[in-house]
């Protein structure tokens, strides 16, 4: 999801994503925030690292290599956070588990992972299975989480990702005839589950102590420059 997809007049809307609308009295929007390469591998290594990414070569040869700086996830276990990774959609694709697993997260659950017959049960398309099935294991750990130390969770949805699909069950608010509007109808299916994390939140009593950060990793251009 960018820029293009998700604001207008650099603006959320409630048509949209009224979760987010909802709290972004509390939130600060960062509307030129731009990314150096429209590839997930490639995108989601800056994120980390708050650096530059690899734009030569073959990413599958690449991701070979161990990265040595400095990362999110390892700069907050140091800080002695508890961390967790809960992802949609399949991460051997693009090296990406091969990445995830030099951040030393505590816990990762994703399709590769789960199930088979879980998988099934939720498969959403090729690219990884339904989010509210995550998002319910995610909350879930929400819910349980009793330590003294903080946490850190990267949720990793992939609905938003062509061919757009949700469960059949969602009811938009806008119409999904073309690919515009099935991308439209992924996004209010995505802010729809972020309502319900923070609510999850707001219950356990740690919303006000808690930072949430929603980002795109590269976006979906239509025609249009991401």
């Amino acid at each position: 999801v960018g820029a293009y997809n998700l604001l207008v007049n650099r603006n959320l809307t409630s048509s949209l994503t009224p979760n987010l609308v909802k709290w972004q009295k509390n939130s600060l929007l960062f509307n030129r925030i731009y990314n150096t390469f429209p590839g997930t591998t490639r995108s989601h290594i800056p994120i980390h690292t708050g650096g530059k990414t690899i734009t030569w070569g073959n990413i599958q040869d690449e991701m070979q290599y161990e990265y040595t700086g400095a990362t999110l996830t390892k700069s907050l276990k140091k800080k002695n956070y508890s961390t967790a990774l809960f992802s949609t959609h399949f991460l051997e694709y693009g090296e990406l588990l091969n990445w995830y697993k030099q951040q030393e997260f505590d816990l990762i659950v994703n399709p590769d992972s789960l199930p088979e017959n879980f998988v099934k049960k939720h498969h959403l398309n090729s690219w990884g299975i339904a989010e509210e099935a995550v998002v319910d294991t995610m909350n879930q750990w929400i819910k349980n989480y009793n330590s003294t130390q903080p946490f850190f969770i990267e949720f990793m949805n992939n609905g938003t990702h062509h061919p757009y699909s949700v469960p059949p069950q969602f009811k938009p608010h806008l119409k999904a005839e073309n690919n515009i509007q099935k991308h439209q109808k992924a996004i209010q299916y995505i802010d729809s589950l972020i309502g319900l994390t923070i609510e999850i939140l707001r219950k356990k009593g740690i919303l006000e102590n808690t930072i949430i950060c929603i980002s795109g990793d590269h976006g979906q251009a239509f025609g249009k420059r991401h």
